[in-house]
């Protein structure tokens, strides 16, 4: 498909023009206008499909959590064990421990950070910075490899100088870390081994934190109205990216009809005004 933008870009930039006399100058300036348009959609185009993998290898769970607090891995668990921690998520947020869970079962599951794979505690550093949180807040990372916390916290601008710094301070979790230092390893790396493993550190927390949860909490759909994502819609991670690719090339193509239809549009005109 790039071949394809260039090709046509360079024919748009070599279109042929007459020098006219005075009475062809309305028709050079329409030319002009026409040719200038067309590069200028045409280089918009390469700009779209040159971002188009950017966008679908991001980083998945930081842009779900940022509205939501459950991320679910691509490779999604039972119906009942994700509506389990789905519910148990919920009471904790409600009991007074606002928690934010990303479950990670693959590399996939990371977009295009898969260097933090099997590394959950930096994996956790780094969704917290792209999270940015507010203080208060805590963050849980589970993977194969084990689990991982962060906390939320202030941020401050300071102007010195006309250049502004920007620090953050994050909340103290000391206490997180001493209650996963405790906890057994996930006994498996299935969907539903890791998700209910997530399960019991956030009852784990929440408890350390002065807000144990009941043994039954009510269960919640994954899907429900409850801030949980539950995956793409459709095909995980190939989904994501065949339609970033989709929609660039619809984008794409009526840039390239666009063009073409004005670099007709000036040839014709300037042929007219040749005749007359």
């Amino acid at each position: 498909m790039r071949v394809a933008v260039v090709a046509v870009c360079v024919r748009v930039a070599h279109f042929r023009l007459t020098i006219p006399d005075t009475r062809q100058l309305s028709s050079l300036a329409v030319i002009a206008l026409a040719r200038t348009a067309a590069v200028a959609g045409l280089v918009a185009l390469l700009g779209l499909v040159a971002a188009a993998p950017a966008y679908a290898d991001g980083d998945p769970a930081s842009d779900v959590l940022l509205f939501q607090d459950l991320f679910l891995p691509y490779n999604q668990p039972s119906t009942d064990v994700g509506a389990s921690l789905n519910g148990v998520v919920k009471a904790a947020n409600e009991a007074g421990y606002p928690i934010k869970v990303a479950v990670i079962q693959l590399p996939a599951d990371l977009g295009s950070v898969t260097a933090l794979w099997g590394k959950p505690q930096l994996y956790a550093k780094f969704l917290e910075q792209e999270l940015s949180l507010k203080s208060g807040r805590r963050l849980l990372v589970v993977m194969p490899a084990g689990y991982g916390v962060a906390s939320g916290g202030e941020t401050t601008i300071k102007t010195v100088n006309g250049v502004a710094n920007i620090s953050r301070k994050h909340d103290p979790i000391k206490r997180e870390l001493g209650v996963i230092a405790t906890l057994p390893p996930p006994s498996g790396s299935s969907p539903d081994q890791l998700t209910a493993t997530a399960e019991n550190a956030v009852r784990e927390l929440s408890k350390a934190a002065g807000h144990p949860l009941p043994h039954n909490v009510a269960p919640v759909p994954v899907g429900a109205t409850t801030g949980v994502h539950n995956g793409p819609t459709s095909g995980g991670p190939a989904a994501s990216g065949s339609q970033g690719t989709s929609t660039t090339a619809l984008v794409g193509g009526g840039l390239i009809g666009l063009a073409v239809v004005l670099a007709l549009a000036a040839a014709w005109y300037g042929l007219r005004s040749r005749r007359r």
